[in-house]
């Protein structure tokens, strides 16, 4: 079974989203609010978010969000089993937080 997040104009704007999942291959999703830059296992190589439907092979993986205006950092490690559904969500709107389900 998998599970998409539809992001609309409506979606709140200071959170991170991050689900991971499908058959074989997890698929990753990151929505950085108000906006930021992403990392996936590395912190270098960033790019501006979303990042949508990146497959990831199970294992471990990090991902990490940067949010420029307040050179904040925020990672989150986790273990991704095949068909494995994980996600992530990182606030910046008060104490920059990231918890992942």
């Amino acid at each position: 079974e998998e599970r998409f997040l539809l992001l609309t104009s409506e979606t709140p704007r200071r959170e991170v989203a991050l689900i991971l999942g499908g058959t074989g291959n997890a698929l990753l999703n990151v929505q950085a609010l108000p906006w930021g830059k992403i990392g996936i296992d590395q912190k270098g190589n960033l790019r501006d978010s979303p990042v949508v439907r990146q497959a990831l092979k199970p294992g471990n993986h990090t991902v990490w969000v940067y949010h420029p205006p307040t050179q904040e950092w925020l990672q989150a490690s986790f273990e991704a089993a095949p068909s494995q559904q994980i996600r992530c969500v990182a606030d910046f709107s008060k104490e920059a937080t990231l918890s992942c389900l």
